[in-house]
């Protein structure tokens, strides 16, 4: 990955970090309908591509809202800690 881009997943999680700590103190947020075993694949489906298409080898891991697992793809060549994180 080049350095614009590790900035940019930094950025991202820097900013779900903050988000997830104002929700905390405004009381539990409003989840709605779990997610669908045909609806997680087609999450996972668009995030291999994605992966496919800037040569990046994930592990892609899809949860209800009680963060469960739903869905679980790894892709050839994936490094064996991205399993562990994608599911985390």
């Amino acid at each position: 990955m080049s350095v614009k881009t590790i900035a940019g997943v930094v950025l991202a999680v820097s900013m779900a970090v903050i988000s997830s700590s104002a929700l905390a103190q405004q009381g539990p947020p409003p989840y709605g309908m779990n997610v669908s075993v045909d609806v997680a694949k087609k999450a996972a489906a668009a995030a291999v591509a994605e992966a496919r298409k800037n040569n990046w080898f994930m592990a892609v891991a899809v949860t209800d809202t009680a963060g469960n697992l739903v869905y679980f793809e790894r892709m050839d060549n994936t490094q064996t800690g991205s399993i562990n994180i994608a599911i985390g």
